[in-house]
């Protein structure tokens, strides 16, 4: 006892399937290698492309022709594929395989095109730096490509879609700006698109720095690359000062270890980037300047010497007094 064929997909094959070639004879054609009919699946429609490549594959090696392509096609079809063939192409007396091919790919391709647009219409959602009319035109080109142009003929679907729209733009929207739609809680698509408009340009008085940093995005980075410019020279100069303070400090232990009131002079590569705030003259700093050192000694002989004229001057007065 031999064990009947399965498809392709797994399933058994059908009575029409076995009269197949029957009805191939009847019509005057031959019917060469029926067998092979197993090989085939069953045309549900979403498989369109799959089942038309497998069909060809499978009558190339068989001989078949177009006549038995298209008599096979017609008695393998089910599900919504067949009701789409009872009602819009059955009725075609001058119906080719060509022609039922192309029928059936183009329906059955607009049904998952449609899947998808309205997956992506589905998901939308506003990006972070999209303004608020540019998300509103997507969303209505997402729309418009989710739903045929006689949708606008049919009130009802007319109304879902309107209704559908509004819906999807507010909850698409970021949060700062969903919050005060949804209390205006507007009627329709126009009026919900004009409020989130006013509410963005409020939000953007608000926060001006953050709309200028985005809005002009060279003009930023040559303020940063300024701001770590300045930044660094500041470093590099308190970074000098910082050194040339504990080069003093270096030079005052040194005097203390050798009991001395000389001060050595250091001439080290950080001192001679240093300027003195006393004579303006680079290598040294103000506590070591000679020339203060010299200007302090002159004064303190020049207020000395004054003292002593004003003390004769003051013993000659009382010697002619008394």
């Amino acid at each position: 006892m031999s064990l009947p064929l399965l498809q392709s997909d797994g399933s058994m094959p059908s009575q029409e399937t076995d009269n197949l070639s029957q009805n191939v004879l009847n019509s005057g054609n031959s019917f060469p290698n029926s067998g092979m009919l197993s090989m085939i699946p069953n045309l549900k429609g979403s498989n369109a492309n799959d089942f038309f490549q497998c069909l060809e594959k499978v009558g190339k090696l068989a001989g078949w022709n177009k006549e038995h392509l298209l008599t096979i096609s017609e008695v393998k079809i089910e599900g919504p594929a067949k009701k789409y063939y009872d009602s819009s192409i059955k009725q075609n007396s001058e119906l080719t395989y060509d022609t039922f091919k192309n029928f059936i790919v183009s329906h059955f391709a607009d049904d998952q095109s449609f899947a998808i647009d309205f997956a992506k219409f589905s998901s939308a959602q506003q990006y972070e730096h999209e303004s608020v009319r540019d998300f509103s035109v997507r969303l209505q080109s997402l729309v418009n490509k989710s739903f045929c142009d006689d949708t606008e003929e049919n009130e009802v679907l007319s109304k879902f879609r309107t209704k559908i729209l509004l819906s999807k733009f507010m909850s698409g929207l970021k949060p700062s700006l969903k919050a005060p739609l949804v209390v205006q809680n507007p009627t329709q698509f126009k009026e919900a698109v004009e409020v989130a408009i006013r509410v963005e340009k409020s939000l953007n008085l608000q926060n001006p720095n953050v709309n200028a940093l985005a809005s002009n995005p060279q003009d930023t980075e040559v303020e940063k690359l300024k701001q770590q410019q300045n930044d660094c020279m500041s470093k590099m100069s308190l970074m000098i000062e910082q050194m040339a303070i504990l080069s003093d400090q270096i030079s005052k232990l040194q005097n203390k270890s050798a009991n001395t009131n000389s001060r050595p002079y250091v001439n080290s590569p950080v001192r001679r980037q240093v300027t003195c705030f006393y004579c303006n003259i680079k290598g040294h700093i103000e506590p070591d300047c000679r020339k203060k050192l010299r200007d302090q000694r002159r004064e303190r002989q020049f207020a000395n010497a004054n003292r002593g004229s004003n003390s004769q001057r003051q013993n000659q007065s009382e010697n002619l007094n008394g």
